[in-house]
């Protein structure tokens, strides 16, 4: 590697770590104007409620959850065993906690390339893999309102933005029917990047741009009429076991089910799931929106508890994934990333 070439790697990751500090200090302000001073040795003591055998249940919970998220993946690529499905994505929530993008792309098409799967193919089924999950994130806060209006205590002051949120998840469907249907529009706009890229690189191939963009939209097309509502299901399952998991974390530090039932902590859960699309899921800012909510509906003297099952849950969502996806890659690496395929074409 050039010292060109690392001075500008470490430029951006000194970038994203600044632009993440940045982050946090405005989390931070938000979360103080949520939640006012938090007695943090309350929380503390709360936390310490959280039994090994209870982690275990977390963890295990989560496993699952890993799984619903990796589901539709072998959907759209075909051959793609559930194994696999849950490899790659986890690999790529690695790289992507450590690299900006589209460092995580990259390392999904490495691996999928390694199983012999066409890169085309493999960018597509990610492309469709990740928009039916911003379909499901966009769509979800506004079940989570009509959770909470049924909860005795809540104020519906989100409907704005959790009515805004499920057009917005219209949105996308309706631009990926569009697109579908319109290979031409596609091939030419290819065609014309393929063109400009070539002025800079005189030995990239055009065609395989414009035949690349041609396949794109044909799997799109595809994909749209076959697999992409079951997608979308099996994302939302995904995002209702994470709610579940939240619930079981606040139960395990003594939030109790009398005043803080399931339909509260989902309800603001959902609501406050678009925040997902943060940095680390939103690490701090989902937490303050969803705490402040349920302390809004119940109790003050519940804070301390509420939050250290917020942080009971993100300690098992953020770290365990971690490791799953450092495991992911070490056996990718120890495989020798070829299993005997020849090499795939597209």
């Amino acid at each position: 590697m050039s010292e060109a070439v690392a001075t500008s790697r470490s430029r951006r990751v000194l970038g994203r770590l600044g632009a993440l500090a940045a982050l946090a200090l405005v989390i931070v302000l938000a979360g103080r104007a949520l939640l006012g001073n938090v007695d943090w040795s309350a929380v503390g003591d709360a936390l310490g409620r959280l039994s090994a055998a209870e982690l275990l249940v977390l963890v295990a919970g989560l496993l699952v959850r890993q799984t619903l998220s990796a589901a539709p993946l072998p959907f759209f690529v075909p051959g793609l065993s559930i194994v696999r499905a849950v490899q790659n994505d986890q690999a790529a929530f690695l790289v992507s906690t450590a690299a900006p993008p589209p460092a995580d792309l990259a390392m999904r098409l490495a691996l999928f390339r390694s199983w012999g799967v066409a890169p085309t193919a493999g960018a597509a089924g990610t492309v469709m893999n990740t928009l039916a999950f911003y379909v499901m994130r966009f769509a979800v806060p506004a079940l989570g309102l009509v959770l909470l209006t049924t909860v005795a205590g809540y104020e519906p002051e989100a409907v704005v933005p959790a009515l805004g949120c499920a057009g917005l998840s219209v949105v996308l469907v309706g631009l990926a029917v569009v697109v579908s249907r319109g290979s031409d529009v596609l091939v030419r706009l290819a065609a014309a990047a393929g063109t400009l890229a070539a002025r800079v690189r005189p030995s990239l191939a055009v065609g395989a741009w414009t035949d690349g963009a041609a396949s794109f939209a044909e799997l799109l097309r595809t994909h749209l009429r076959r697999s992409f509502v079951l997608a979308v299901g099996l994302q939302l399952l995904m995002a209702l076991v994470d709610g579940l998991l939240l619930v079981l974390a606040l139960r395990f530090v003594g939030v109790p089910a009398d005043e803080v039932p399931v339909r509260l902590v989902l309800g603001a859960f959902l609501l406050a799931y678009p925040l997902t699309l943060l940095p680390l899921a939103g690490l701090g800012a989902l937490d303050a929106v969803v705490a402040a909510t349920i302390v809004a509906a119940t109790s003050p003297a519940l804070e301390s508890s509420v939050l250290a099952g917020l942080a009971a849950w993100r300690g098992v969502t953020l770290l365990v994934p971690l490791v799953l996806g450092l495991v992911a890659v070490v056996h990718w690496r120890l495989a020798g990333n070829d299993d005997g395929r020849p090499p795939p074409a597209g």
